[in-house]
């Protein structure tokens, strides 16, 4: 073994002790400041603790570790005659001198941390791998981002979105928990592009598609290509028993899935130009509520637009906006509706009623 390799066995384990020393709550002030000095010793030190208490909380939420029997695993991996592949850790190696420690049963510190970490290293390499080694990309009030995945892919993400990515030579993923997105997929059969959202799966090979996903609904409208939509979360009742509800769609044809309505999945016809208007900073009503419109323009500016007439709420909005000027915009709408506008000192924009 490396000098590496061993520094990093050791401060696995130390990470590890401190990790069940911390879980059993009955430190002494000694023994806090004892933990606490560990931790200054190294940035290391603190990224190997993240690390543990991190691989725990996520091999806890998988549903084969809740049912998983460790000790029969690890007997069966150490049967007469096999290959040792099973191997303690060193509790007892030390970087530099420590407060005192109290001992640590065997069964306790191989149940939440090192078998843990064996047994599903062996077992469950997929989900493990979807731990590790997804990206993930956030976006604020009026950000916007371009990404290039690894196999070619190009996605344009949206203001206030949040989505993780597992692009590789095996997986092409993506979970879109809130916001919006536009993909480019490159064409590749052999490995389909899926995008997942809390209500439906959006599969393709190779094409172009915007997905949204806000107050409770996901929105599909396909460019390019085809891409199946499905709603997993859904069953459609029929002659033959249930089925889960899909549809193809064509270019220029859009679908919106909610959690709550109807099973069965209509496409209709898409304005493509003012779906994706957002990337070129632009947004595009018709015939929307003065709150919806309001609404959506928050997300780009963070000098926010305020509506304090509530009777107002519901005037109907027909434009094209500059995502980029809440002045213009506020001006805009209340020149059209007949309302005022005043800029207070927090920055923000309110419309007043008549």
């Amino acid at each position: 073994m490396t000098d590496s390799s061993n520094y990093t066995s050791i401060l696995a384990a130390e990470a590890t002790e401190w990790h069940l020393d911390l879980q059993a709550g009955d430190l002494s002030d000694a023994q806090r400041a004892a933990f606490v000095q560990w931790l200054y010793r190294s940035p290391a030190h603190v990224q190997e603790f993240l690390r543990v208490t991190a691989l725990q909380a996520d091999l806890e939420r998988l549903p084969e570790f809740k049912n998983l029997d460790v000790e029969a695993l690890l007997s069966q991996a150490a049967r007469p005659g096999a290959a040792p592949n099973v191997v303690e850790f060193p509790m007892n190696l030390r970087l530099a001198p420590a407060a005192p420690r109290r001992a640590i049963p065997r069964r306790a510190w191989l149940l939440p941390a090192a078998a843990a970490a064996v047994v599903a290293a062996v077992y469950w390499p997929s989900p493990l791998r979807q731990v590790w080694e997804t990206t993930r990309y956030e976006t604020g009030a009026g950000e916007q981002r371009s990404v290039s995945l690894p196999d070619g892919s190009q996605v344009q993400i949206n203001v206030h979105s949040d989505l993780e990515v597992l692009v590789d030579a095996q997986t092409r993923d993506v979970d879109l928990q809130n916001g919006e997105a536009l993909f480019q997929v490159a064409h590749d059969p052999g490995h389909p592009f899926r995008v997942h959202t809390p209500d439906t799966v959006i599969e393709a090979k190779g094409t172009q598609f915007d997905v949204r996903v806000r107050d409770g609904r996901t929105v599909v409208v396909l460019l390019e290509g085809h891409v199946q939509v499905t709603s997993p979360t859904k069953q459609v009742r029929g002659a033959a028993g249930t089925a889960t509800p899909s549809i193809l769609l064509d270019p220029g044809e859009a679908v919106t899935v909610t959690a709550d309505a109807q099973a069965s999945l209509q496409p209709r016809a898409a304005d493509v130009d003012a779906a994706t208007a957002w990337i070129h900073r632009r947004l595009v009503f018709d015939d929307a509520p003065l709150a919806q419109v309001v609404d959506e323009f928050n997300l780009y500016s963070v000098d926010q637009v305020v509506i304090d007439n509530p009777a107002t709420r519901d005037i109907k909005v027909s434009a094209s906006f500059d995502a980029t000027n809440p002045e213009l915009f506020a001006r805009s709408v209340a020149a059209a509706a007949s309302l005022q506008v005043v800029r207070h000192a927090d920055g923000s924009w309110h419309i007043e009623g008549p």
